[in-house]
């Protein structure tokens, strides 16, 4: 068997392959229901993922990094002959097949009886679908990301263990992100990476706050003590309450809240995205609040959002 060539093509670009007779019914349409939008700004929402779609010459497009193949079983077209050549037998559902076509390749499909079963599988599994393309794509960020700590001496494994035997925690941070001057809190650590022309201002912040206590925060708790964090290291930065979107997921296997919307700072005219995740270790009774932020203007800032999503996942608590 021949070996398989390196995939090609933008990592946030998803390449929907689907028959002509599906075109109609899902083109332009999928995006808002697999890869919700987030405020970037107050007047622009951003999206982790674009979507192509190709209902013909499907072979020249098999090297996308990210294919998701919307199949119908009962229509006679070359997508049906393709997935039985990336799953080896046709059969409903939602699976998930690695480097089919290519290296560094991700196949999601989804494999319905008609064009009715086909609409309750997206929905059924859409979170499924988003999340198997979120995955790979923090994996190749951290590949990307980190290969310079690992080729060259530009990172410390003893910087990584100090942070741990002082703070009990550790994260992974590339070698531009420095800690915060003002953050020697031992319940509280700031780091933030310098912007590239100016000494004194950063454009990506990433913190973490611990606190022991018995249960989760709310919602509201965790808004309420990021702002006071806000107030003590971000020059007064607030969260804009009402672009904040909460929802449940999970994080180093533990069920955590999640918010998304934006930051300001009305003295500075400033602002930006946030992300904030926080989650309970019931083992120790220990929180944890892991937040980050952008300020970058005039440039796209999700790019930013998936470098800081990727540092926050090399979080550990434990040795």
């Amino acid at each position: 068997m021949p070996s398989l060539r390196q995939s090609i093509g933008d990592h946030r670009k998803i390449a929907v392959l689907l028959s002509t007779s599906l075109m109609s019914s899902y083109k332009d349409s999928l995006s808002g229901v697999l890869s919700p939008t987030y405020l970037v700004s107050p007047q622009i929402e951003e999206s982790l993922f674009t979507f192509s779609y190709y209902d013909s010459e499907v072979r020249i497009h098999r090297r996308n990094p990210n294919i998701l193949m919307i199949v119908d079983k009962s229509c006679n077209s070359d997508i049906v002959e393709y997935a039985r050549e990336a799953t080896g037998k046709i059969s409903s559902g939602f699976q998930i097949k690695d480097n089919v076509w290519a290296k560094d390749q991700k196949v999601a499909l989804i494999i319905g009886d008609d064009k009715e079963d086909i609409k309750k599988k997206i929905e059924q599994y859409k979170n499924d679908i988003h999340e198997t393309f979120l995955v790979s794509l923090y994996a190749r960020n951290h590949h990307l990301l980190y290969q310079q700590i690992v080729s060259t001496p530009t990172y410390s494994k003893d910087s990584e263990k100090k942070l741990f035997d002082e703070l009990g925690w550790s994260i992974l941070f590339p070698n531009s992100y420095i800690p915060h001057k003002q953050s020697q809190n031992p319940s509280v650590r700031v780091f933030a990476r310098k912007r590239e022309l100016d000494e004194t201002n950063f454009s990506r912040i990433l913190s973490v706050y611990k606190e022991k206590r018995e249960s989760l925060w709310t919602f509201d708790e965790i808004i309420d003590r990021r702002n006071i964090l806000g107030e003590k290291f971000y020059l007064g930065d607030k969260m804009v309450e009402k672009t904040v979107k909460r929802d449940t997921t999970f994080f180093k296997g533990k069920k955590a809240l999640r918010l998304a919307g934006l930051w300001e700072n009305k003295e500075f005219t400033m602002g930006g995205p946030f992300r904030t995740i926080a989650f309970l270790d019931d083992k120790t009774s220990t929180g944890f609040i892991i937040d980050y932020y952008v300020y970058a203007p005039g440039k796209s800032k999700t790019d930013f959002l998936i470098e800081l999503e990727t540092i926050a996942r090399t979080f550990r608590y434990d040795r």
